[in-house]
């Protein structure tokens, strides 16, 4: 709780209409959420003590960005998207790094299965863009998609900076490998960073927009911290509704 409340002091003068009704939520989301247990319905099980870094202005980690990526994955489904649309978890973009150092193995070794079944996929089916936040520069995110149908690796850096040229070369080499094509580079519309620990949220946000049309968020401290809120929001409302689709299947059964 003590999260929360120093958001709302740190932010009393700059509070909106919006920023007061989600207060009252997470408020009241927090009075009733057991603390103890896992976080449900997502590919990682996580204590139910991490979801308190989204009302903090603490760095977001795999964990979170894993979480936030998960519901996008949602989102693009229920947008109709499914069949062109592949969202990875953030160790995908590590993956390719090794699977580079180790090239010489790439295709021999079952070290580097789930990047060489990616590429085969979306070089061979009409899932033709990949999403995936990716980790940079020691303590960073940024957005990436890879566009085979159109060739084109698009990179949001919140901070402004160019893709970096390790994970740059290790994507040309890969897409290459798995196309024959030599994909160019494109940066992507991204909200501008401020402080030092908004990286994740608009690195996501980003991804939102691109998939999903979303408005980007004016990169007030304001804009940021209701973002965060509304992650977690979201996070404990998907969470409650695979709660309870477990406990209606252990009744019917």
């Amino acid at each position: 709780m003590h999260h929360l409340q120093g958001l709302n002091h740190q932010f009393t003068a700059k509070q909106t209409a919006e920023t007061e009704a989600l207060l009252d939520r997470v408020y009241d989301t927090l009075h009733s959420l057991p603390w103890a247990g896992t976080i449900h319905g997502f590919s990682v099980d996580l204590q139910m003590v991490y979801l308190s870094s989204y009302l903090s202005t603490r760095w977001l980690t795999d964990e979170h960005e894993g979480q936030m990526l998960g519901l996008l994955e949602h989102d693009i489904i229920m947008s109709g998207q499914r069949r062109s649309v592949i969202i990875e978890n953030t160790l995908f973009t590590e993956k390719l790094k090794a699977s580079y150092a180790a090239r010489d193995e790439y295709h021999t070794s079952s070290a580097y299965k789930w990047p060489k079944g990616r590429g085969e996929d979306m070089a061979g089916t009409g899932r033709n863009k990949l999403g995936t936040i990716a980790h940079t520069g020691g303590n960073h995110w940024i957005a990436l998609v890879i566009d085979f149908g159109a060739s084109i690796v698009y990179f949001g850096d919140s901070l402004g900076g160019p893709l970096s040229d390790e994970l740059w070369r290790c994507i040309d080499w890969w897409t290459h490998v798995h196309t024959d094509a030599r994909f160019t580079l494109q940066a992507m519309p991204i909200t501008k960073q401020t402080d030092g620990f908004s990286c994740g949220i608009l690195g996501w946000n980003a991804l939102c927009g691109f998939f999903l049309g979303w408005r980007l968020l004016s990169g007030t401290m304001r804009a940021v911290l209701d973002e965060r809120m509304k992650v977690f929001l979201r996070i404990v409302q998907w969470h409650n509704e695979r709660v309870s689709e477990l406990a209606y299947r252990l009744t019917d059964s």
